[in-house]
C-alpha cells in the first residue's frame, strides 16, 4: 500500500507542476482540476501537502493574493521546469509500459 501511495504522490507532483506550467493556480482550483482529470476525488489535503513540498524544495513559488480572503497563487520556478524536463523520458517509458500492461490485462478478461 505504501508503494501505491508513493507512486501516486510522484505522479501527482509532476501533474501539479505541469498544470502550473500552463498557468498560475491555487490549491482548491488545482484539486478540482485534478479530480476532473482522474475522474475521482483525491483524499483531503493531498494537493496541499504536495504544494507545500514543492514550495519547500523551490520547485514552485507562492504569492499571497486577495483583499478579503487571501489565497496562495503558485507558479513554477526554473528548478521546477528542470524537474519536469528531467522526468520526461521516464514518463514516456512508463506510458509505454502501462499501455502494454493494460492491453495484457484486457486480453485476459475476454
Amino acid at each position: 500500500m505504501k508503494q501505491k501511495k508513493q507512486l501516486l504522490r510522484g505522479v501527482l507532483t509532476l501533474l501539479i507542476l505541469s498544470l502550473l506550467k500552463n498557468k498560475p493556480g491555487y490549491g482548491y482550483a488545482l484539486e478540482m482540476e485534478i479530480n476532473d482529470i482522474i475522474g475521482d476525488k483525491l483524499p483531503k489535503g493531498t494537493v496541499y501537502v504536495i504544494l507545500k513540498y514543492l514550495a519547500k524544495k523551490g520547485y514552485i513559488r507562492a504569492e499571497t493574493r486577495g483583499n478579503g480572503r487571501k489565497v496562495n497563487v503558485y507558479t513554477v520556478t526554473e528548478s521546477g521546469m528542470q524537474l519536469m524536463n528531467d522526468h520526461i523520458d521516464l514518463l514516456k517509458k512508463m506510458d509505454a509500459v502501462i499501455n502494454i500492461v493494460i492491453k495484457n490485462i484486457e486480453k485476459t478478461k475476454q
